[in-house]
């Protein structure tokens, strides 16, 4: 309230601008004459300074508009010059990664309703053909040559006897977003009446599967928006896919993303659903690093392998080496490191595995790099080991690097003595400072 307002008297006020949704940093070598072009958007802030914080990198050079991801600066979308039509382009498709942003984080914090009131989830069809329940909104699928594609199916009920209006959003890893519920009239849920969705075509199912080779993992999101009251759909417009390359002007026409038509005046909430499907035996060698968030392992050499991120299986029918490095280190001193996303919401000690080792002698020279990308505490230190022959085998000790890093130099790395068993594995083990 004012300085001096009369406390006794009921004001109103409207909410007349919000915060950007997205900060860009405009780099390269026409960086401040393309920010100059791009068109004004209140929900977009460009600027000039690395020191500053970002959500993407605008990349304004070699003639080309290149947006990057600011953790690995891979390409996300691009077009063609740096003029005032290619500036109005690239910044729709900002708009458009916007939109895409709000809608995946949308939240009503200070709903009435109970988030039991509605069940929204994720089915997997197992090998047996039977369906099964991942657990939470944050599920991790493995992807393997066995099983290159897994039929899925999106769980929506109403668990109550309130009838609730709902619209389900598809946002792709491309940027798109595709509605899968019926029109407004047709998408009233109500206990014991399920409504037709698009992603869950009534005979065969759709599948998760990474149609690219060169891609090792992408993110599903599944969006629900529920509310008491009929509503107009959020976004006026569904949006065409954003490709992982560089487009020209001549071969786009670019679909316009409109506004909100109508803010919600009653009680709502959404919940969000992200599926990670994650792609096991990616291909390791120069030029081509395996990264699952969490780790990342990078080779300078002619060394190659195929990584695989496992759990440690409790229901192996003999001891493989993970799990004898588990009993060895079952202590209040020591523990496995997180090396993944748990799986299907479930946590799980896991393990790197690297098999089809090819040129291991040159890491003597230029060693493995593994980069973990998670916190250590001050009193724990993180060693790399291996099971040989019965024997525990230290790889590497994680240190600092002058970059604020944290990795671990591996200069052996085993390979499968016995085909009978998995002696590639090389789980991470977490030691505190007894170690």
């Amino acid at each position: 309230m004012p300085d001096g307002a009369d406390a006794s008297v009921r004001y109103t006020a409207s909410l007349i601008n919000l915060p950007p949704t997205l900060y860009i940093l405009v780099s390269g070598d026409a960086a401040a004459t393309v920010k100059d072009l791009l068109p004004e958007d209140p929900s977009i802030h460009y600027h000039t300074q690395p020191g500053q914080y970002f959500d993407y990198i605008l990349d304004a050079s070699g003639h080309q508009l290149i947006i990057r991801d600011r953790r690995t600066n891979d390409l996300v979308h691009g077009v063609a010059g740096t003029d005032e039509a290619a500036a109005k382009y690239i910044g729709g498709a900002l708009a458009q990664i916007g939109k895409w942003e709000t809608l995946a984080a949308m939240r009503n914090p200070a709903t009435a309703i109970p988030q039991q009131n509605i069940q929204f989830g994720l089915q997997l069809m197992d090998e047996a053909g039977k369906w099964q329940d991942c657990t939470g909104h944050d599920i991790t699928v493995d992807l393997t040559d066995a099983r290159p594609e897994i039929p899925f199916r999106i769980q929506l009920r109403n668990q109550s006897q309130v009838e609730y209006h709902v619209a389900l959003y598809h946002l792709s890893p491309a940027y798109s977003i595709n509605k899968q519920s019926p029109d407004t009239d047709a998408s009233v849920l109500r206990n014991g009446q399920p409504i037709a969705l698009l992603c869950n075509p009534p005979k065969e199912p759709l599948t998760l599967m990474l149609a690219n080779d060169d891609v090792n993992e992408e993110t599903e999101t599944f969006t629900l928006v529920y509310s008491l009251f009929p509503f107009q759909d959020y976004f006026v417009d569904e949006s065409r896919e954003l490709p992982r390359k560089i487009v020209t002007l001549d071969a786009t026409r670019a679909k316009g993303i409109g506004g909100s038509k109508k803010s919600f005046r009653k009680d709502w909430d959404a919940q969000t659903l992200r599926i990670r499907i994650v792609r096991n035996g990616q291909q390791l060698e120069k030029g081509k690093a395996f990264d699952n968030g969490m780790i990342a392992i990078g080779t300078q050499t002619g060394f190659k392998a195929k990584v695989t991120v496992t759990p440690v299986s409790s229901n192996a029918k003999s001891l493989s080496p993970a799990l004898e490095l588990q009993s060895l280190f079952d202590s209040d001193a020591f523990t496995f490191l997180p090396v993944a996303v748990p799986t299907r919401g479930a946590p799980v000690h896991t393990v790197v595995e690297l098999t089809g080792l090819k040129d291991e002698a040159s890491l003597h020279e230029q060693p493995l790099e593994l980069t973990v990308r998670q916190p250590v505490g001050e009193d724990e230190a993180v060693i790399a080991v291996t099971m040989q022959n019965g024997v525990v085998v230290p790889l590497g000790f994680l240190e600092s690097d002058e970059q604020g890093g944290q990795r671990i130099m591996i200069h052996h790395a085993p390979g499968d003595v016995d085909p009978q068993r998995a002696a590639g594995k090389s789980p991470c083990g977490r030691c505190g400072s007894a170690c």
